[in-house]
């Protein structure tokens, strides 16, 4: 055998004790993470329909410790959630009470997401699952916004606040409170979109008031740009709702009215 042949034959000796190591360790690799798998649950991918996950509102959906849970038992069955199933997060975003649901949903939906991942407390392990979305979160959770404020009547509690001047409103703290707690009883009344272009106004614009509404109620218009609250900018309808609730005497609204600011008091009676 030439030197020549014994260099070639100890490099594929050596190529070989360095490939069969490298085998070994991918298949141990592919069976850990397939136990890993099994004892975690890499993400489950499952259809569900846009019109379903618009259902996940106050009254569907209960508050338990971490979470939130479905309580409809026929929404539940459509997302393929159980009786115990606890809803921890959304796409990454932190469910821990229900009033938070309408406004990540939102959000989300504003984003047209085709699919949505799911933190599950399930049989008492963490999962986590991918909801495919069949249709469009946005427009279904329109739809069903306005098939509710059709078939509701007039919130009675628009009764209780008091216009006091042009920009001055009095409003009881039972009426806040119930406001913020559940925040249909507002958004049925109209519409806000988040100003997304940075070239316009930040903040929220109201649009599709109802007369009769909270919004109206309120002292607000079609067209008003809501930027501010207690001098705090908002991003989210859930910063709304925080900033709400955690007023005591007085809420101050900035909003902006046909290019022109305008304060909005409401003093907590």
């Amino acid at each position: 055998m030439s030197q020549s042949e014994r260099r070639i034959r100890w490099i594929a000796i050596g190529l070989a004790g360095i490939a069969l190591p490298t085998v070994a360790v991918s298949v141990v690799l592919t069976w850990r993470a397939g136990r890993w798998s099994d004892a975690h649950g890499l993400p489950a991918s499952r259809h569900v329909s846009a019109a379903d996950l618009a259902r996940l509102k106050p009254g569907a959906v209960v508050q338990v410790e971490g979470g939130i849970r479905v309580a409809d038992a026929a929404v539940a069955s459509a997302l393929g959630l159980g009786r115990d199933d606890t809803i921890l997060a959304i796409s990454g975003r932190p469910v821990t009470k229900v009033p938070e649901l309408s406004g990540i949903l939102r959000e989300l939906g504003i984003l047209r997401p085709r699919s949505l991942f799911v933190d599950l407390l399930r049989d008492r392990q963490t999962v986590l699952e991918r909801w495919e979305i069949d249709g469009d979160l946005d427009t279904a959770r329109r739809a069903d916004i306005a098939a509710s404020a059709s078939s509701r009547p007039l919130d009675p509690l628009v009764a209780t606040v008091k216009q006091l001047d042009d920009t001055t409103f009095e409003v009881p703290r039972a009426t806040v409170e119930a406001w913020t707690a559940d925040p249909t009883l507002v958004t049925s009344g109209g519409r806000g979109i988040p100003m997304l272009d940075p070239g316009l106004e930040h903040g929220f614009k109201l649009y599709a008031i109802r007369p009769g509404s909270v919004y109206a109620a309120l002292g607000l218009q079609n067209g008003d740009v809501v930027r501010a609250i207690d001098g705090t900018e908002i991003g989210s309808g859930y910063q709304i709702r925080e900033l709400i609730a955690r007023s005591t005497r007085q809420i101050s609204i900035d909003i902006v009215r046909r290019g022109q600011p305008i304060i909005l008091n409401y003093l907590i009676k």
